[in-house]
């Protein structure tokens, strides 16, 4: 998990873009693989956050949190993908990450 949780740096989820971009060949401007590193990592952050929450909390709550938390991993993922969304907040085809957000 540690492994994973190291992409809650920009810098680091930057190289992680960076390094697709380059094995992908797939022509990115500096502009969006910052755009996207820093995407990647608030959803890694978010995704952190939900599925760490408190295991004494109400099995409803749980699973709640373990469901979004998933959501936010899925998310970071398209966005490293240099055909993926340049970001979370303006891209269409992530409409949003609040509770009973849609892809589109």
């Amino acid at each position: 998990m540690a492994r994973v949780k190291q992409f809650t740096s920009v810098t680091l989820a930057k190289k992680l873009v960076e390094r697709r971009v380059e094995d992908e060949g797939y022509p990115l401007t500096r502009e969006i693989i910052d755009s996207k590193a820093t995407g990647i990592a608030y959803s890694m952050q978010n995704a952190f956050d939900y599925i760490g929450s408190k295991s004494n909390n109400k099995l409803n709550r749980r699973v709640v949190s373990l469901y979004y938390g998933t959501i936010a991993l899925a998310q970071a993922e398209l966005l490293a993908l240099p055909s993926g969304p340049v970001n979370s907040i303006t891209d269409e085809k992530i409409v949003t990450m609040q509770p009973g957000s849609i892809f589109v």
